[in-house]
């Protein structure tokens, strides 16, 4: 008998060291899938070129209207460095600034076209890589957590580089729109903004793999119980977990600011509650929206650019 119980008792730990495994490498194949979304081959600067194929932007006259200056920019939270392209209308770097931020499967690149109506109104621009896209080298995608301190390290490089107080301006579209979402409630934000742009942005990353897991076969697994593995995983393997990359809930810290912030109803990818419920957390009155019915997501400024560029104005008004 006493041997029954120890072959049992010895079965019923394998099991559970078994269960405990498998749960730990299905855990590690949803942290890889939700954190690996964009490789840096796929985000080539050369893949921007069928983008321009499409919405019919010619990058070379982008070029030759404009001054673009390559740059490097360390970042000051691991040992990878932040690509970025300067631009200008006359090589003057001494001037206010728009800081832009792409989206999920973009680069610097892709945000030249909205670039262009910044630079015609009198800023300079600064677009960079984001984490694991482009030529920037940096692992993993995270919602905009670790992406927010790229975008603190070039804010702060702008600041660096002018000789006296200039005006600072962040945008950003969809991934992009929270990274600068969570980068607006954290401390290195503080008194270096004059405003806001997000664009059809991501105000949840819990929603968002819930979102992806939904789509995929789960194998039955249950997705409730995958987020919780992805949640724990990303907390021991990052140090941050979803509640840490909900953007309304960081955007309420921000400083008192004009922040605009545009969605389309018929946007698939980033509902437009997603917009409003980061909208209703900011705090303060200097706070725009700008909601169209027919744009696909990210659109909105390629079918109705003139009442953009109005918005923006009426943004930058609000200071």
């Amino acid at each position: 008998m006493k041997r029954f119980w120890k072959i049992s008792l010895a079965l019923l730990v394998l099991l559970a060291i078994l269960s405990i495994g498998a749960v730990l490498m299905i855990g590690n194949q949803i942290f890889q899938g939700i954190t690996n979304l964009t490789t840096n081959k796929d985000t080539s600067l050369e893949s921007s070129y069928r983008f321009f194929e499409k919405i019919e932007f010619d990058l070379k006259a982008f070029e030759t209207a404009y001054t673009v200056t390559s740059i490097a920019i360390p970042s000051t939270h691991s040992d990878h460095e932040i690509p970025a392209s300067w631009i200008s209308s006359d090589g003057d770097h001494a001037r206010d600034t728009v800081v832009m931020v792409h989206g999920l499967g973009g680069n610097r690149l892709t945000v030249f076209p909205v670039a262009e109506m910044f630079l015609r109104n009198g800023f300079n621009v600064i677009a960079y890589d984001q984490r694991s896209s482009g030529e920037n080298t940096a692992p993993y995608n995270t919602f905009g957590y670790l992406e927010k301190n790229d975008l603190a390290d070039v804010v702060d490089y702008v600041i660096s580089q002018a000789a006296e107080p200039i005006q600072i301006g962040v945008w950003g579209v969809s991934f992009g729109g929270a990274t600068v979402g969570l980068y607006l409630g954290s401390d290195a934000s503080k008194g270096k903004l004059a405003f806001a742009v997000l664009d059809s942005p991501v105000s949840d990353g819990k929603e968002m793999t819930e979102m992806g897991l939904q789509q995929i076969d789960m194998g039955g697994l249950p997705v409730p119980f995958a987020l919780q593995l992805g949640n724990l995983m990303l907390k021991q393997k990052l140090g941050f977990d979803f509640d840490d990359v909900n953007v309304p809930a960081q955007i309420a810290q921000a400083d008192d600011i004009p922040i605009l912030i545009v969605t389309s109803e018929l946007d698939t990818v980033t509902p437009p509650h997603m917009g409003q419920d980061i909208f209703t957390a900011i705090q303060g009155n200097r706070k725009l929206m700008l909601t169209v019915a027919d744009s696909e997501h990210a659109d909105v400024f390629f079918d109705y650019p003139d009442l953009y560029e109005e918005k923006i104005h009426e943004l930058i008004a609000l200071e």
